[in-house]
């Protein structure tokens, strides 16, 4: 910053003070010669998404008072902060925030925990059903704000699938009809499922430094659609198979599952980072996890949880 008094008819400069926002600093700035035509010094922000402002007060020789605000602030025409020098102390510094919008997507490891048994589904069946694990991946849009310099809040709409298979051992062998006749066979039940859901999630995003946050939220799923398949299969001997199919597995039902729960609540949090592409654009990362607080199934308990989950996507700040 350059601060002159050296027309023609003007005497020099006899002092010079800045006095800057938390956000701004002021480096050497130092009292000027009484009589100098001109001094400098440097401002700049210590944090470039921050707006902040430096009031400069000039007095000459013959005791005339200047006064100008320099305001470093988003300039919603380019999406970037800038710094601009205004006559007067009163200048607006402090700017509203923009909108964003984007799309992404996202790739999840899945772990689910059942908690019944292959009886609560199947006459004649036994053994609980263990946990598995599985990956999915799906797609969305989202829209937010910044509140603060700190602080954004979000909300994404996505098209995301949920199920997996899980299996349940029977717990004592069977006496069984199979190709080569009667014999002693363990058995397992396979539960095969897929849903449909569209998911709602509002979140809020804390910005630790310039790109980088930290966010958690809630999510409401509602189903659009489910189909399931429930098969029994011959664990041992492995030599042995069904005499109705002439293979070791048979499907036992099918079709739209009446047992998957319509509505679902679950909670994510996790951490993400921007990297601008222009003035604009940003390539958007994040890593997390989400656990349903809901049941898959409206008459047992059948928990989901996605952990990591990965996103990548693009987000526009607009004008």
């Amino acid at each position: 910053v350059y601060v002159r008094d050296n027309g023609v008819h003007d005497l020099g400069l006899k002092s010079v003070t800045a006095t800057g926002s938390a956000t701004m600093d002021i480096e050497n700035l130092a009292k000027p010669v009484p009589g100098v035509p001109q001094t400098d010094f440097f401002v700049r922000s210590a944090r470039t998404d921050s707006w902040g402002s430096v009031r400069v007060e000039s007095v000459d020789l013959a005791g005339n008072v200047s006064v100008y605000t320099i305001c470093y602030l988003n300039d919603k025409n380019s999406g970037t902060f800038v710094y601009e020098l205004t006559a007067g102390d009163d200048a607006p510094c402090e700017t509203g925030y923009t909108w964003f919008w984007g799309g992404f997507f996202q790739v999840s490891h899945d772990f689910q925990a059942p908690s019944f048994s292959a009886s609560d589904i199947l006459s004649g069946a036994s053994g609980d059903f263990g946990p598995s694990g599985g990956y999915s991946g799906y797609i969305g849009a989202e829209i937010g704000t910044r509140l603060s310099d700190a602080l954004a809040v979000s909300g994404a709409l996505s098209l995301e699938s949920l199920g997996g298979d899980i299996i349940a051992y029977d717990t004592a062998r069977t006496t069984m009809l199979v190709d080569t006749g009667y014999t002693q066979v363990q058995e397992a039940t396979a539960y095969s499922q897929q849903y449909l859901y569209a998911t709602i999630s509002p979140e809020l995003e804390w910005y630790v430094a310039d790109n980088y946050y930290v966010f958690g939220g809630v999510s409401a799923s509602l189903q659009l659609s489910s189909s399931h398949e429930v098969s029994r299969s011959i664990v041992s001997p492995a030599d042995q198979s069904y005499s109705q199919t002439n293979s070791r597995s048979q499907i036992v039902e099918s079709g739209s599952d009446d047992r998957a729960q319509s509505f679902l609540l679950g909670v994510s949090g996790g951490f993400g980072l921007h990297v601008p592409l222009d003035n604009r654009l940003a390539l958007s990362a994040r890593i997390g996890g989400r656990y349903m607080l809901s049941s898959l199934m409206s008459d047992s308990d059948w928990y989901y949880t996605r952990l990591p989950f990965f996103r990548f996507g693009l987000r526009y700040s607009m004008p």
